[in-house]
């Protein structure tokens, strides 16, 4: 991967730096105590770090291995209706997973028509997606293009979607977490645990 973008970089030192020395103070006055004060600036890192974890972060120019390792655990670890952010270019996607009431799911992209309406207007492009997709809807919030046969398929699609763009995987971008809280790599997943609902609104 050429590298992680964060949008709230400056924000984030600025509270590192801020919340240890301000909680350090605020406890030290109001304890009249030295040690107050040192409990209180490690609360404020805590406390930093803490928020600091909720900031997005986004994977920039990933290789074919590394998005490929990204979509394996969102298969593995996501719930119904979850979606896992991206950007090709300037223009937001989402993989989204959606799970039927037999136990079964089908995974797919989600372009929303705000951001794609002209992309799916241009009759080659609509085609070659298509034509890579088992299955498509066009919702009311969107186009769903569904991966019938999984990350192999879902990865084929990115690539037409990169293709009728004319970019490549340097122009593409995927959030560190999903919807359901797990990073791309599984770390705090629900590992298996079902949702109670089914089906996603389109």
């Amino acid at each position: 991967m050429q590298g992680i973008r964060e949008p709230h970089l400056r924000f984030k030192k600025h509270l590192e730096i801020a919340s240890p020395v301000v909680c350090g103070l605020v406890a030290g006055i109001a304890f009249l105590s030295p040690w107050w004060a040192i409990a209180g600036g490690i609360m404020g890192i805590l406390l930093a770090a803490a928020i600091c974890s909720q900031f997005d972060m986004w994977v920039s120019g990933p290789r074919w291995d590394e998005l490929r390792h990204a979509l394996h655990n969102f298969d593995q670890y996501s719930v119904n209706d979850d979606r896992f952010y991206m950007h090709a270019g300037e223009r937001p996607f989402n993989i989204y997973r959606e799970e039927f009431k037999d136990r079964s799911y089908v995974l797919g992209i989600e372009l929303l028509w705000e951001q794609w309406r002209d992309v799916w207007a241009n009759h080659d492009s609509a085609a070659k997606l298509k034509d890579k997709a088992s299955n498509f809807e066009e919702g009311t919030k969107g186009i769903y293009l569904e991966a019938g046969e999984g990350v192999d398929q879902l990865s084929e699609l990115i690539n037409c979607l990169l293709d009728v763009l004319e970019l490549n995987l340097t122009n593409l971008e995927f959030k560190m977490t999903f919807g359901s809280g797990a990073r791309f790599d599984g770390v705090m997943g629900k590992g298996g645990i079902r949702s109670q609902t089914t089906g996603i609104e389109k």
